[in-house]
This record gives structure tokens, sequence and C-alpha cells, in this order.
């Protein structure tokens, strides 16, 4: 029988961790100002607004419009004390939580007793999930605080969980469903007291961080709860038909390709396939006498995170973004190769043959995964940037107060010199979202007093409905 002792030592999780944080820290210089989607630049308006010292707010606004206030905070305060532009900072805040994430899953494997398992997790969460809709997004720190959380379970260590699993719903707030699944591990049938206590020591300092964040985001803004969820949802709910809270998931499922670009479907499957069969056959020889080590319960309830967290999106009816397929990365990639390495053979020979194909699958697949990142040797990046800045300078032509309406805030918000509101209701407090509900973006135009519209052309249905019919 195998000794479930792990076969490699802290000095390969620190060399491990070395590597990581090197790649990161090369990516972070090589994606500065070449990175991050309209969405992110919008939490990118507040951490600038924090930084110059007038709070978390959006210029000419008092709605909280960001998704993770406390990002904002971070990277504004970050900025002000580096000097660095938030951008840069929230591109190497990015880059350090894939490096830290990695070496997480590293770490909790070795934890586990799995740890060549865990490091192939780790490389394939380094190689295969970056993608420029991540970069500067809240997901990325929220779940490398759930991962190193898991792990400091693993060691027994509740009370760090428990602040790290706080750590992560500050970041995004329905990250925090991973406190669930991660208390649950702490179940035992036989003692329930013991049970209840282990519970609470990690639920208690997961209360006190969260409490106190929730106190100083109240102090700070006067609110406790984004109005991001509203807006979002009226939305989902929009008589436009633009958005659906379901449309997107299938792809993230089945053609993960299409969500984020470096993984390659032709590979992952097969593995996802043989993963399958590994488990059905050490599912079938549970009862007989083949030494098979205890499976990776943090692997499982990472994969029930991912899947949970599917679950909870679609709940809350808003519409689907490919953010928010971030957690599902562990189903596709954590599981399979984790349920590869977990299979025992009876007979040393075999098992030995059964650990070379399973690396060699492994290698196959790490091989043959494509960066999603050929648009920064390009130094394109997202191309209504440039486009959006060439709207921000033609508009600073304006008068000084000049309103600049639009449905896309991000980019031109960052950019302009003149206050932007934003007709579908994220940011600006003036704006109706039953008029959002009802497809009537006009009466929003009339509401904020826009003075300029930025519509490009082939928005159609919005366009549309802020215009009206152009020939009449």
């Amino acid at each position: 029988m195998e000794s479930s002792r792990p076969s490699l030592s802290w000095r390969w999780v620190a060399l491990a961790g070395t590597g990581f944080a090197l790649a990161a820290a090369l990516f972070a210089s090589w994606t500065v100002h070449r990175s991050g989607i309209d969405d992110v630049y919008i939490t990118y308006v507040y951490a600038r607004s924090w930084a110059q010292g007038l709070g978390l707010s959006w210029p000419g606004s008092t709605a909280l419009g960001t998704s993770s206030p406390f990002l904002a905070l971070l990277l504004g305060s970050l900025s002000a004390g580096t000097g660095f532009e938030v951008p840069d900072v929230g591109n190497a805040l990015s880059w350090l939580a894939i490096a830290i994430g990695s070496t997480g899953l590293f770490a909790l494997g070795r934890a586990e007793g799995w740890p060549w398992a865990g490091f192939a997790a780790g490389v394939f969460w380094l190689i295969g999930l970056p993608s420029h809709v991540l970069l500067g997004n809240e997901y990325l720190p929220a779940i490398a605080a759930v991962i190193w959380a898991f792990h400091q379970r693993a060691r027994g260590r509740l009370a760090s969980a428990g602040v790290l699993l706080a750590l992560a719903a500050m970041f995004r707030a329905e990250c925090g469903l991973a406190a669930l699944i991660l208390a649950s591990l702490e179940l035992r049938r036989a003692d329930l007291p013991g049970s209840l206590r282990r519970i609470a020591r990690i639920a208690v300092p997961a209360i006190l961080v969260a409490g106190a964040w929730l106190i100083t985001l109240y102090a700070l803004t006067g609110t406790f709860l984004p109005g991001t969820l509203a807006a979002k949802r009226a939305q989902a709910e929009s008589a436009l038909g633009l958005w659906s809270p379901t449309a997107g998931w299938a792809d993230a499922f089945a053609r993960p390709a299409r969500v984020f670009p470096a993984s390659r479907q032709g590979l992952w499957w097969p593995l996802a396939v043989a993963a399958g069969l590994a488990i059905a056959l050490r599912w079938r020889n549970r009862d007989r006498d083949v030494p098979q080590r205890p499976f990776p319960a943090s692997a499982v309830g990472l994969v029930v995170w991912g899947v949970g967290h599917f679950v909870w999106v679609v709940a809350l009816g808003v519409p689907y973004y490919p953010w928010y397929a971030a957690p599902l990365r562990f189903v596709q990639q954590f599981l399979p190769t984790l349920a590869l390495l977990a299979f025992a053979l009876p007979h040393p020979r075999l098992h030995l043959a059964w650990r070379v194909a399973t690396g060699l699958a492994v290698a196959a697949v790490a091989l043959g995964v494509r960066s999603d990142l050929e648009w920064l040797r390009d130094r394109m990046g997202d191309l209504r940037r440039p486009a959006y800045a060439q709207v921000a300078e033609l508009a600073g032509r304006y008068p000084p107060g000049t309103r600049i309406a639009a449905w896309e805030v991000g980019f031109l918000g960052w950019q302009s010199t003149r206050p932007v509101v934003d007709l579908l209701g994220l940011v600006s407090d003036g704006a109706s979202l039953d008029a959002v509900r009802q497809g009537d973006l006009r009466s929003n135009l009339d509401r904020l007093r826009g003075d300029l519209l930025m519509a490009p052309l082939n928005a159609r249905a919005l366009f549309a409905s802020t215009v009206g019919e152009p020939r009449r």
C-alpha cells in the first residue's frame, strides 16, 4: 500500500511558488495599460476617486455602482500609496492572485496527500485560466482566498480559514457560498457536538471580519449593498431581450474555449472522460482488497463550490457574463486531474503504468494549451478602449459640465474629463430601473439630462430604444 504521506517537501512548494510569482511579475509588466474590459474600468473609476480623496464615488453620482467596493478601496489605497495608476495596480494584483491560487492548489494537494495532483492542478490554473476578461476582475483574488481557506482547513487552522472565507466574500459577495461547503466538510455524524465546535471556529472569525467590513462600507457609502445587483436584474428583465441569466452557461460547460480561450476542449474532455472512468473503477473497488488512499475532500468541495456558484448566479437572475464562470473552472480542471491520480490498481507494476499514462495525459493537455495573450503581442487589447478614448477627447472640446450619456461607461468614465451618465442605471442614481425593464431608455436620457450621446451604430435595440427611429 502506498503511504499517504506527501512525497514532495515544502522546498518544492517554495520553488513552485517562486516560479509562479515570477511568471505573475513578468505578465503584470507585460499587460500594463493593455488589459481589462469595460466593466473592470467601472471599478477603476471608483478606485481612482478613492485615491484622490473623493470617497467611493462615481463623478457626478452618489450611486455605489461597482460589484466589488472592497477591490475599489484596495486598489485606490495601493495607487495612492505607491504612485502607480490604478490599472497598473489592478493588473499586478490579478497576476499575483493567479500565482497565489496556483501555489495554493499545489499546497492543498500536498496537505491532503496528493502533491502531484495538486501540482498539476496548479499548473493548469496558471496556464489555462488567464484571460483578458478576468484581468483586473475581483474574482481572481476571491478564488485565491477560497483555495487557501480550504488549505488552512485541511491543516486544521480553522480560524485562518474563516478569515480567508470572509476575505473572499469581501472581494465578491457570492463567493461566500464557499463557507457553507467548507463548513460541511467538518460535519461528523458520530461527533455532532465536536462538528459544531469546529464549524464555530470557522464561522466566528468569518463573521467578525465580514461584519467589520460591512460597517466600514456603510460608514463610507451609507449602504451595505451596491446597486449593481438591482441594475443587472433590471437588464435581465428588460423588454429589449438583450440580456439573459442563462444564455452562455451552456458554452461555459460544454465549450469552455468560448468563455476562456486558453482552454482546448478537444484536449480537456478526453481527460475528463478518463477521470470519470477512474472514479467509477475506484467506487467499484471500494469494498475490495485494493489499497486506496482517501479521496481528497477539498477537491470535491471546490468542485461542488464551482457548480454551486453557477446555480446561485442563475438564481440571482442577473445577465450572464464570462467572468461569472471562473469558479466553474474547478470542475473542468481540478476534478479530472485529481480523479485520474486518485485511482489505484492492485498490482504495483500496473499502478506504475497507470501513473505514467496519467502523467503523459496531463502533460499532453498542458503542452496543448494555447495562450489567451495573443492580443497582447499585437498590442491591441479591447478595441473599444481606444475608440472610446477618441469619444472622450471629442467630448472634451465641449464646455465643462457637458454630460455624456452611454450604455457602456467604464472606458468612457475612466478617460473622460466630462461627466458620464449611465442609461442602464449601474452607476447613475438618477436613472430609472423601471425604464430599463420597459426598454424605454429614451426616458433615462431625459432624466439624466444627457447633452451628448455615445451610441454605437450596431447597437440595434439599444439604439432604437434611446434614439428612436432615425427616419422619423
